[in-house]
């Protein structure tokens, strides 16, 4: 009774300081999603090149997680890899099998492991972070217009951020920058604002940690994450600074912008390390890892990314 009291106290001490190392091997999956009939292209699924390119910088390897597959399919997966990331896009939540589809699974494992004493993170961006509070309501009530199409912004900081799980560790330095200086893209048509998380009897679930205005003045969240779960949304494209270089999108790519930006991703797989999650079978590790794809260039000075997955 005494070593196990040790050990709860233990546990507690080092989750609450951010110490837990329970994996020094993190992999995070990467949903795919719908290809646009735009791209011309004979594949089922994408992803931006970008995102791995965030999630290795942070220090993990990546994972296609692939739509319409089975139940069995994705409860593998995500008992193999230790946290996921819902990109952006711009595909629709009511496509069967799909981007939607898939981020309502992870989002109920994540919930189930979680309460089960478990640390599986997960963040949304742009359409991810859009998808997290759609799946509250499942309707696109929740959703406004804005306009915040190619536009490099600030972050507006609320009350209690400091006290945040996405925050709380974050350098001063990240935080002056984020906060005075216009570094995170955006590039939406669709935002969500504190009015409508009130209206949909939000508030009690999810802890607004940033706002931001539109080019109208509009007041959209900008960062937000679950209170009880180890999941966050945020509304701009921190990968984009380091690893996106259309020059007719208005990405900030200077070393103040890239360092900040690299908090969410460092965040989510110092998230991923707090669980022991692998693949049991290493070759099977081996088949799943991205390396097993090339990217494609796609840019080529027109497009809204320099390199995309494709898949079969």
């Amino acid at each position: 009774m005494v070593l196990r009291n040790m050990m709860l106290f233990l546990s507690t001490v080092i989750l609450h300081f951010g110490l837990s190392l329970a994996t020094e091997r993190p992999i995070i999956g990467i949903v795919t999603e719908e290809v646009s009939s735009k791209a011309q292209v004979d594949a089922r699924s994408m992803i931006a090149a970008s995102y791995v390119k965030a999630v290795e910088q942070a220090g993990a390897r990546a994972v296609p997680i692939f739509i319409n597959k089975t139940a069995s399919y994705y409860r593998h997966i995500l008992d193999a890899i230790n946290g996921v990331v819902l990109p952006g896009g711009a595909v629709s939540f009511n496509s069967s099998g799909g981007y939607a589809d898939v981020g309502r699974i992870i989002m109920e494992y994540t919930k189930e492991v979680n309460s089960n004493g478990d640390i599986f993170p997960v963040l949304g961006v742009c359409l991810g972070f859009e998808l997290l509070l759609y799946l509250e309501v499942e309707s696109y009530s929740i959703l406004d217009n804005c306009n915040s199409s190619n536009v490099a912004l600030p972050l507006v900081f609320k009350n209690k951020y400091q006290r945040s799980k996405l925050y709380y560790r974050a350098p001063t330095e990240v935080i002056e920058i984020l906060s005075t200086l216009p570094v995170t893209y955006n590039q939406h048509r669709k935002c969500v604002t504190e009015q409508l998380l009130a209206q949909h009897n939000l508030t009690d679930t999810w802890h607004v940690l940033t706002t931001s205005y539109d080019v109208n003045r509009k007041e959209f969240i900008s960062s937000i994450e679950h209170r009880g779960l180890p999941v966050a949304g945020i509304q701009f494209h921190p990968e984009k600074n380091a690893f996106e270089w259309n020059p007719t999108e208005r990405i900030v790519h200077s070393h103040k912008a890239v360092v900040s930006a690299r908090h969410f991703y460092d965040w989510l797989v110092g998230e991923a390390r707090k669980n022991n999650h692998y693949f049991k079978n290493p070759t099977k590790e081996t088949e799943a890892l991205i390396y097993n794809y090339s990217p494609t260039f796609v840019d080529k000075g027109a497009g809204y990314f320099e390199q995309v997955y494709y898949f079969q």
